[in-house]
């Protein structure tokens, strides 16, 4: 894809969106809380000429701090259920990582979707559950062990979801849950405008007796697809963690 795009900046107050370019305009900034959004879009004519940008797309994703939270941590024991949503949803499944020591997760299913097949393959040991549903969509829970802190784990996380895309936007809100920290990320992936996908992810970031890890639950559908917005209400509402 050529490089042709611009980066105008803006305030907002809840939500945070980064988009990834290879060329950079400046833009108008206005204070508006301690939040951000810069967006990306196509040069028009009557714009002014983009100027190269050493920047790479996944360096341009810089995230706030949404949802990171101080925690004090605690020991905890074999069993023990560390986080359990108000009100329990039906129609639920455990996710188990295969990394010693990760956290037992329980996520709802949402309408029309049913557990697909066992990941395999190279880079395939974080998957814990993947979920396919209709017109397209798919669902994965990954519990992956990290060295991170919560801000470094959403930003790498962030990085990874976006890099192998020539377009890609990154919208963030907060996202914690039971005294963990955690982000809502959406956006849009693709190689050439129009054709590609819509997700929307949730990250949390869990302490165990045996290290951290980044639970990451994952939704996504092609470009519109209809139905995505009432599954993202299931898959990303608050789930359950359970010590192993």
């Amino acid at each position: 894809m050529q490089a042709n795009m611009t980066r105008l900046a803006i305030g907002c107050v809840a939500l945070a969106l980064v988009c990834a370019c290879d060329r950079t305009t400046g833009g108008t900034a206005s204070d508006a809380g301690s939040s951000t959004t810069a967006t990306t879009e196509p040069s028009a004519a009557t714009e002014s000429s983009p100027t190269p940008s050493t920047e790479t797309p996944g360096e341009m994703h810089s995230l706030p701090p949404y949802g990171v939270v101080e925690t004090t941590r605690h020991p905890v024991t074999a069993g023990e259920t560390t986080c359990a949503p108000d009100s329990a949803p039906t129609g639920t499944v455990e996710a188990r990582g295969a990394a010693p020591g990760a956290p037992i997760v329980t996520v709802a299913v949402p309408e029309g979707f049913a557990r697909g097949a066992p990941a395999q393959g190279p880079g395939q040991d974080d998957v814990a559950l993947n979920l396919t549903g209709p017109d397209g969509m798919t669902g994965t829970v990954t519990i992956a062990p990290t060295t991170l802190d919560a801000a470094a784990a959403f930003q790498k996380y962030a990085d990874d979801r976006t890099a192998d895309y020539e377009i890609s936007s990154v919208s963030v809100l907060p996202g914690e849950l039971c005294d963990y920290s955690g982000q809502e990320l959406m956006g849009t992936l693709a190689d050439e405008p129009g054709h590609g996908i819509d997700y929307a992810d949730r990250v949390v970031h869990v302490w165990t007796g045996d290290g951290d890890f980044l639970i990451a639950l994952r939704l996504e559908g092609p470009n519109g697809t209809a139905g995505l917005d009432a599954a993202k209400s299931v898959l990303l509402a608050d789930f359950g963690i359970r010590m192993p």
